[in-house]
This record gives structure tokens, sequence and C-alpha cells, in this order.
């Protein structure tokens, strides 16, 4: 009996000591992050943090913790942010965040407010701790903003993971329910449903050098997207990629039913000026007819030559996917 006890003495002090081990490596970690070698322009700070879960747990907690980015104006800020580890695989992370948070943009401020915002992050057990699988799950937010009406929705789930074989591919699905905006007379266009599958390709892997790296999205392939607007349904697919000046360039073929309320829709989210609704919706009914199809519109979205265009009309430029050297 004797030798039992001691052989669970023994034991339990040798977790002990590991769990007093990490709670040591997780400190310097954060010490690194904080005063360690960061990329130009990126700033990391906080107030205090705390960790417990002795012995079987490492539950962190931050206090006040801010990210900023000077030169591409984004950043977040929060009260608080915990997480959490089993001591027997620290190498999968859940984190929980407030119900208040902000985050700055190259536009303005946002606030995103919540009824929960948990996170769930699984990387690679070595050095790399590159990115293996992260998940999202969001309930009941509201989205503010000075440049975008007020925007909830009641679930939103994102769910990344590596892709196997060579080169550095991640899949992406997203889904959101009862997305609604709210501005002051909407048209009904609350958003019933969406679906996104897409597969990104990036220059560098997500992992725990990315800071220094800043990998950058080098194509994007749509499996499949799905917008369920009640009388509008948009779905499509398609593929674009960064072209010799990192510009988008390629094509997402999309099929939109009930195509006669689509500017209605768009401008209730604040992705178009309620004005030009009846200008875009002529020019829609005008694609319609050369194609023959009153009901259901193909509307391919183009990028080409830095240029962007719906169908055949010109809609800007289009988006700077890698900074070229």
């Amino acid at each position: 009996m004797r030798f039992l006890v001691g052989g669970i003495m023994a034991l339990f002090i040798a977790w002990a000591g590991y769990w007093f081990v990490g709670q040591r490596v997780i400190e310097g970690q954060i010490a690194e992050a904080l005063g360690g070698d960061l990329p130009e322009g990126i700033t990391v700070s906080q107030e205090g943090f705390d960790i417990a879960g002795f012995p079987s747990r490492f539950d962190l907690t931050v206090t006040q913790p801010r990210i900023y980015d000077t030169l591409s104006g984004w950043g977040w800020n929060a009260a608080f942010a915990q997480v959490f580890s089993m001591t027997w695989k620290p190498w999968h992370l859940i984190a929980a965040l407030p119900h208040s948070q902000n985050v700055d943009t190259p536009l303005g401020p946002l606030t995103l407010e919540t009824a929960q915002f948990m996170a769930s992050l699984r990387v690679a057990p070595n050095a790399s701790a590159a990115i293996e699988e992260a998940i999202l799950d969001v309930e009941t937010a509201q989205v503010s903003a000075v440049f975008l009406p007020k925007i909830t929705a009641e679930t939103m789930v994102f769910a990344f993971k590596r892709e196997e074989g060579p080169g550095f591919a991640y899949r992406l699905g997203v889904q959101i329910g009862a997305l609604t905006p709210l501005v002051a007379a909407p048209t009904g266009g609350n958003l019933a449903a969406g679906r996104l599958d897409a597969v990104i390709e990036t220059t560098d892997a997500l992992d725990r050098a990315m800071v220094q790296t800043r990998p950058q999205v080098t194509a994007i392939d749509l499996r499949a997207l799905s917008l369920d607007w009640g009388a509008v349904l948009v779905t499509g697919d398609g593929k674009i990629f960064a072209d010799e000046a990192g510009f988008a360039e390629g094509e997402i073929a999309l099929k939109v039913t009930g195509w006669r309320d689509l500017a209605a829709r768009l401008a209730d989210f604040g992705m178009l000026r309620a004005e030009l609704a009846p200008t875009i919706t002529r020019g829609l009914e005008l694609i319609a007819e050369r194609q023959g199809n009153p009901e259901v519109l193909d509307l391919p979205l183009q990028y080409d030559s830095g240029r962007a265009y719906l169908g055949p009309l010109p809609i800007g430029a289009a988006p700077l996917l890698v900074q070229r050297q």
C-alpha cells in the first residue's frame, strides 16, 4: 500500500511540475508577443493576464487586449479575452470573447455585440504551430458602424481547415442564418440563409510565424455560394487568382432567381445607394432580355486587367489580393 501511495504522490508531483512549467511557457510566449520583434506598424498591448486551471487545464484570461496595424488601419480590442486548453493537449485551444468587441477598419470603427462568441483552434503539435482547424460560433450578433447600416444575425458559423497536399491551401465554410439589415424602411430583404464553401490559397503557411510572413491570398476557388433572400436566390461558383500585378482575375458565375428585387436587397444592406436601385434594375432587365430567360439571370462577376464587371456592367476596380514587391 505504501508503494501505491508513494507512486500516486510521485505522479501528482510530476504532473504539478508539468503544469507550472507550462504556466511559465505561456507567460514567456505572452511576453515575447508583447515585447518581441513585431513587424513594422503592428502594436500589441494588454493591461494584465492571469493563468489558472491547475492541475487539469490552462485557463488564460487577458485584460484589455489590443492589436492594431497602423499600415493597414485594421485593429481589434475588447475588455478581455479568455483561452482554455487541457493540459494533455495544449495544441487544441478554446477561446471565449466578451459580448462587446471593437474592430478598427480602414473605413472607420466597428462594434460587434453578441450573445455568444466562442472559437476553437487546433494547431499542429510541433514548433511551427501551423493552423490545422478553426471554428467560430456566434449567436445573436449585431454589427454597428458609421459606414454601414446596423446588421443583426441570429447565427454565424465559420469553419476553416488546412487542405492536404503541396502549397498552402485552406478550406473555408460559412453559414449565416437570419441576417437582417436594421434600416429605417427595409424592403423585406432579410437574408434567410447564406452558405459559402471555398478553398483559399495563400503565399505562406498560417502558423506562428505569420505575423512576420504576412500570408496573402493568391487564389480563391469558390465551390459553392448560396444567398436566400426569400424572393431572391443567388447561387454561384468559380475561381479567381492574383494576376502579375496582384489584382484579382477570373470569374464567379452567378445565377440570380427573382433578380427584379436584387437591387433593393443590396440597398437594404448598404451595398448600393437606394436611389440607384431603379437604374440597376433597368440594366438587369436589358441583360435578361438579351439572355431570353425572364425569371433566371446569369450574371458573371468578372475581374480582368484590374477592373471588375457584373455581367457587361463595369462596377469598379478589381480587389488587390497580393502586394507585389
